[in-house]
Order: C-alpha cells, then sequence, then structure tokens
C-alpha cells in the first residue's frame, strides 16, 4: 500500500516488482489480491494489461 500512497498513476505488477526487488513476484501477487479484496486499489484492464491505482 505504501507504493500506491506514492503515487498518482496505475502501476502494473512489474513495476511494483521492479520498485520492490527484495520481495517474491508471489507475495506482490497476494498483496494485491488482498488490497483489492478490500477495495484500498482498483483494478484496471485485464491479462497483460491489468494496471492497479489506489482507490
Amino acid at each position: 500500500m505504501k507504493i500506491f500512497e506514492k503515487t498518482l498513476k496505475s502501476m502494473s505488477k512489474s513495476d511494483i516488482v521492479m520498485l520492490c526487488p527484495d520481495i517474491s513476484q508471489r507475495t506482490i501477487e497476494r498483496a494485491l489480491k488482498e488490497l483489492k479484496d478490500t477495495q484500498l486499489i482498483k483494478q484496471i484492464g485485464s491479462g497483460r494489461a491489468t494496471k492497479y491505482i489506489k482507490e
């Protein structure tokens, strides 16, 4: 969530992986799902074009 608080633009999963190289991709995927389920972030698009933005 800290990453989304610092930016107003949408971010892809690969953007987040590059910003947090010490966190595994699977952990990032779980965190994104949890944030989406609690409606703190919103998913835009699907598949490879998926982006996430702060709600």
